[in-house]
């Protein structure tokens, strides 16, 4: 299914089952949202850090970090500043990571470098997702399991 639709207390949600970046191709996003939306907030992928089995994956489509964030991620900026009101907000989480190769990627700082030339930064916070500290809990979590939010305004 590649649309389908939700209603709940007298509210309307469409689901589009496609990459966000596919979105105006598929499915006329554009033209159908155009200044229409108020506020989106995103959790993208960490491209290479979480892999699934799909075909339509971004990481399966940009296998290049640098293009990946331009057909990926700006792409996905780009339709959505297409669509939102003026003063309409705009935020996601991320953070940097080690990746496969042991290198600490800057992800979270290239991504808001992407969305800075669509969208009005505003500003940036640290969240601090909250865990049962254990000795058992992953290693990268013992000091704390942190995500940059960003957040911009069209």
């Amino acid at each position: 299914v590649s649309q389908s639709r939700y209603v709940a207390d007298e509210k309307t949600i469409d689901l589009y089952l496609c990459p966000s970046e596919s979105l105006d191709i598929k499915h006329n996003f554009i033209q159908k949202y155009n200044n229409k939306i108020d506020a989106i907030l995103l959790s993208p992928p960490y491209f290479d850090l979480e892999i699934y089995s799909s075909n339509d994956q971004s990481l399966t489509n940009y296998a290049d970090y640098g293009v990946w964030l331009i057909k990926y991620w700006e792409e996905t900026v780009n339709l959505c500043a297409s669509v939102m009101k003026n003063g309409a907000k705009f935020g996601f989480v991320i953070s940097n990571y080690v990746n496969k190769d042991k290198q600490m990627t800057t992800i979270s700082d290239d991504m808001h470098q992407i969305a800075s030339k669509h969208l009005n930064f505003q500003k940036k916070f640290r969240v601090q997702w909250s865990a049962i500290s254990t000795t058992r809990q992953a290693k990268k979590t013992r000091n704390g399991n942190y995500e940059d939010l960003w957040l911009y305004q069209k």
